[in-house]
Order: structure tokens, then C-alpha cells, then sequence
């Protein structure tokens, strides 16, 4: 602008800054007219670029509440913007055990006026173990002689971060070299017996707990009893022997013996 005299007003005028946050403005009087004047600060943006978003894949793990959450940071991968001020946004910063997998996210980055965005892939894993609980069972054979026992009967309120538990368990039946080994979610018994079990609880993610306990199997179902009435003769030496199978008549057991 023109020039002024000290303690007047300078000419009027103007001239932009070619900064990325402001441009000022500023009048007075005119450089053959000196008087008192003002000076008129008028900020605003110069800057028509927009900025760069650049993001970075990132991996959550589910903390005991079975949450997880991301910022900024973690996914900004350099972003910039040549006109100062960059603000940053997340589609998506928290997530929960139904966000198990792979999810995509979006970064905002923003000056105001402009805005950009990029993708990232953030890998949301559950390494947590279940809690396993167990306790034993005793299981009677039916009129079969026959009786199943699930993993889940073993169960004793275990837990898990996600929720989703499944049961299996294993043992060894011993056969004369105990080589029998037995993994699966049921086994059916036909003999009394006890045999010591490892309980073990699954989550969707692979992860296992275990714990060990029994089950014992009783056979406490009565015989029935059926006889019959028979006669016999004395030997020469008065005497005669009757064996108790003489005396059945079709008496069963639901395991046969």
C-alpha cells in the first residue's frame, strides 16, 4: 500500500500471504492523504490441493472382554497435506468378537476444506485361552447295558472371551496293552467301569484349555429273578445235590452275567 505518516494511517492496499491457513488484508488512508486509520486482518485459506492419505494394515487382538480398538496412528501411514493442519478419522476403531477376521476400515484425512481417503485391512485375532472347568460324573447302565457320555456332561461352567466353546475329551481304554486311545465329543460304555479323562475346551479361534477328571460307570440295575419248582430223587446214600441253575427259570440281567 502507500505510504503513511508515524501514528497515521497507511495507504490502502492489500496482500495475500501464500500460506496454507491464511491470506490478510489491510487498509488505511492513501499515501497523499495520511490520517489515522485501521488495519483489517481477514483470514482464510489459500490451499486447493487436497491431502494424501496413506494407510497401513494393522492387527487387533481381542483383549479378556473380548473387545479391541484401533486409533488413528495405528492405520495412518504417512499421510500429509501440503496446506498445514491434517485431521484424521476411522470409519471404525472398536471391535468385538463377531469382528473376528479380516475388516476393512476407512482413513479420512482432512484440512478443513479438502479431504482424501485410503483403505486398510485390520486383522482382528482372539489368542486367549478358554477357562476350563470340569467335574466328574457317575453314569449307571440302562436296560441296555449301555450308556453315552458327552463331553459337554464333563463340563463344569468353563468360559471364554468369545463364548463359543466346544467340548471334546480323551482317554485310554485299556485293552490287555492299553493301546486303546479314545478322542471325540461322546464314548459309550457297556461294562461298569471308571476311567480318568482329560476334558478339553475349544474356542471358534483354536484356542484349548484342559483339565482332568473321572467318569465312573455303575451297573445298578436288578436282575430279575425267575424259578421254578423240581424234584429229585435220593441215591443210594440218601443224599442228592441241587445246584442253584437247577432251580432257574429264565431269570436275565440287563448286562447278561
Amino acid at each position: 500500500g502507500g505510504g503513511g505518516n508515524y501514528g497515521g494511517g497507511g495507504g490502502g492496499g492489500s496482500f495475500l500471504y501464500d500460506l496454507a491457513t491464511s491470506s490478510t488484508a489491510m487498509e488505511g488512508g492513501t499515501t497523499n492523504n495520511p490520517q489515522n486509520g485501521f488495519t483489517k486482518y481477514v483470514f482464510g485459506s489459500n490451499c486447493s490441493s487436497s491431502p494424501i492419505a496413506n494407510c497401513q494394515d494393522v492387527t487387533v487382538e481381542l483383549n479378556a472382554s473380548g473387545t479391541g480398538s484401533i486409533t488413528t496412528t495405528d492405520v495412518d501411514g504417512g499421510s500429509y497435506d501440503d496446506c498445514g493442519m491434517l485431521n484424521l478419522s476411522l470409519s471404525k476403531t472398536t471391535f468385538t468378537c463377531a469382528d473376528l477376521g479380516t475388516n476393512t476400515v476407512t482413513l479420512t484425512a482432512s484440512d478443513g476444506s479438502n479431504s482424501s481417503t485410503c483403505t486398510a485391512t485390520v486383522e482382528v485375532e482372539d489368542l486367549i485361552d478358554p477357562v476350563a472347568l470340569c467335574k466328574s460324573v457317575t453314569v449307571s447302565l440302562g436296560e441296555s447295558c449301555s450308556v453315552t457320555v458327552n463331553a459337554s456332561d464333563l463340563d463344569d461352567n468353563s468360559s471364554d472371551n468369545c463364548g463359543t466353546l466346544m467340548y471334546t475329551m480323551d482317554y485310554t481304554a485299556c485293552n490287555p496293552l492299553c493301546l486303546d486311545y479314545i478322542y471325540g465329543t461322546s464314548v459309550t460304555f457297556h461294562e461298569p467301569t471308571t476311567k480318568s479323562v482329560k476334558f478339553r475346551v475349544g474356542d471358534a479361534s483354536g484356542n484349548e484349555k484342559t483339565c482332568n477328571t473321572s467318569i465312573t460307570v455303575v451297573d445298578d440295575t436288578a436282575p430279575t429273578a425267575s424259578c421254578k419248582d423240581i424234584t429229585v430223587a435220593l441215591n443210594a446214600s440218601c443224599s442228592v445235590t441241587v445246584n442253584a441253575s437247577a432251580l432257574n427259570n429264565g431269570s436275565s440281567d440287563n448286562c447278561g452275567t
